[in-house]
């Protein structure tokens, strides 16, 4: 008989915001190919403040319904913060394994609203059964500031790279599908428009290098709660019509987007950025890549071998590397297709169903 997974997620794609908890579904994916049966209760972006709030409610009455009335093997939660509550109500009334995969601000918080999770957190996490961190680094903060047994951390990178998507193309194909000019030298940003993700001083840093070399321009892909502060910041330093802006875009466009730049730059200064697997997409596109010195990206960025590091949150040092970047001969390309190999769907699902193997066997 087949092994019932439970996967509850506040976080999960819809067609308006494809990319959003994608990698919850490359997990759900992954088990389910694996044999196993994988139901999911998942939340999908809602920008309405009145159908968000319903939309929670009516996710955790899901998510304690299917827990106590269904018949699994295990219940695998993503992003503690917010499916504690459901799932310590399942644990309390229902004997079932738990699994819970961390994320970023989940457990590093960074607002007053994070801080308000905190105890439901360190319950949640007190009767989970394993532990799933997107990178060492993730790892290291579950053992010294939640007391979480090392040998109940397994390192998983949210899904790993789905190389059938992100993968090296033509760069003039590339931009031609894109249908923007051949004549420029593209640099990137690719991420959510929110605190301390940089896109600011990714800003001030590509417009300062902008007035140096006419032929530089910036492709922009984003949402996010500061997008005001964004377009502001974009008209004060003149630059808008020198960026390409995107909302958020399905995989394969941004895999698109990847192959028609330059240099990528991933400016983040979040101390909850667990892994940053964008910089990682990027990398298996064949593109340069910037990256902070700190935090998830520091997990798998080598400088001067896969990747031009600058310190984080520094714009004069950000705009430096990425100077650096443009200037640099593809060496580091090699440097960087090896280490995603390392981060591929293919070598990484083992990971995850060697856990699921040994706990659902036990």
């Amino acid at each position: 008989m087949k092994k019932s997974i439970l996967i509850i997620s506040n976080m999960y794609p819809s067609k308006k915001y494809p990319h959003y908890g994608v990698f919850v579904e490359n997990c759900s994916k992954i088990l389910e190919n694996a044999g196993y049966r994988v139901n999911v209760v998942g939340l999908q972006k809602n920008d309405n403040k009145i159908a968000k709030t319903l939309s929670y409610a009516s996710f955790f009455c899901k998510s304690i319904f299917r827990g106590l009335f269904g018949k699994y093997d295990a219940i695998y939660g993503h992003y503690a913060s917010h499916v504690a509550l459901p799932i310590l109500v399942i644990r309390k009334l229902k004997k079932v394994k738990v699994i819970i995969n961390v994320h970023g601000n989940d457990i590093v918080p960074e607002t007053a609203n994070d801080y308000r999770y905190l105890r439901l957190v360190h319950k949640l996490l007190s009767v989970a059964n394993y532990y799933i961190a997107p990178s060492q680094y993730f790892k290291d903060i579950l053992i010294n500031e939640y007391g979480c047994d090392e040998k109940l951390i397994v390192v998983y990178p949210s899904g790993g790279v789905d190389s059938e998507v992100f993968h090296p193309i033509d760069k003039q194909e590339a931009r031609h599908s894109l249908n923007i000019d051949q004549n420029y030298n593209y640099v990137g940003y690719v991420s959510r428009i929110e605190k301390n993700k940089g896109w600011d001083i990714f800003l001030y840093a590509i417009a300062g290098l902008m007035k140096e070399d006419k032929k530089i321009r910036a492709i922009v892909v984003g949402d996010g709660n500061e997008i005001p502060e964004y377009d502001d910041l974009v008209e004060r330093l003149a630059i808008k019509d020198k960026i390409i802006k995107y909302d958020l875009l399905p995989q394969h466009d941004i895999a698109n987007i990847f192959n028609a730049l330059d240099v990528f730059v991933f400016p983040t200064y979040r101390k909850s950025e667990s892994l940053g697997l964008v910089g990682l997409e990027a990398m298996a596109c064949g593109t340069k890549v910037v990256l902070p010195n700190k935090y998830g990206p520091a997990s798998y960025g080598n400088d001067g071998y896969n990747c031009f590091q600058f310190l984080s949150g520094d714009e004069r040092s950000l705009s430096v590397a990425i100077k650096k970047a443009l200037e640099s001969d593809n060496k580091i390309i090699a440097g960087a297709l090896r280490t995603v190999e390392q981060y591929s769907l293919n070598n990484t699902e083992s990971v995850l169903l060697g856990l699921f193997k040994y706990i659902l066997n036990c």
